[in-house]
């Protein structure tokens, strides 16, 4: 899904992404040069150790980016749900007149028309139904 960003304003959370993604990257080439020296070196290497360690530091940080994905991609759901309940609320206050419950939010009345298209709540009897 897309996301709206003023004019001229970072969208930090698609830039962390991106960080994200570029360093599990680095990280699979660090895991797969280490997987491979692993493979050359004798057991008995003095390198072996630091190698293995090295790999080893490498998948743990790869599983602790992709936990924080996860938690990221939870976060932004019960936000979304939070936003969604506040504005049905609001239009409840306000009996349906988008704009006092637009004033009421502190957004535009045009805002307010997305975030409703966002959230489904654009049917006839769809706000009323689920207050």
């Amino acid at each position: 899904m897309g996301r709206m960003q003023l004019s001229g304003e970072p969208d930090v959370h698609n830039a962390a992404q991106e960080v994200d993604r570029a360093l599990v990257n680095y990280l699979a080439i660090i895991m797969g040069s280490s997987q491979a020296l692993l493979r050359e070196c004798a057991e008995d290497d003095v390198r072996r150790r630091e190698i293995q360690e090295i790999h080893d530091a490498a998948g743990a940080a790869v599983h602790l980016i992709s936990r924080k994905a996860s938690a990221d991609a939870r976060g932004v759901q019960e936000l979304r749900a939070m936003e969604r309940d506040h504005i049905v609320r609001v239009l409840a206050a306000v009996h349906g007149n988008k704009l006092a419950a637009a004033k009421r939010l502190g957004i535009s009345r045009r805002t307010l028309y997305r975030r409703l298209a966002r959230h489904g709540l654009m049917t006839p009897g769809t706000i009323e139904s689920q207050t």
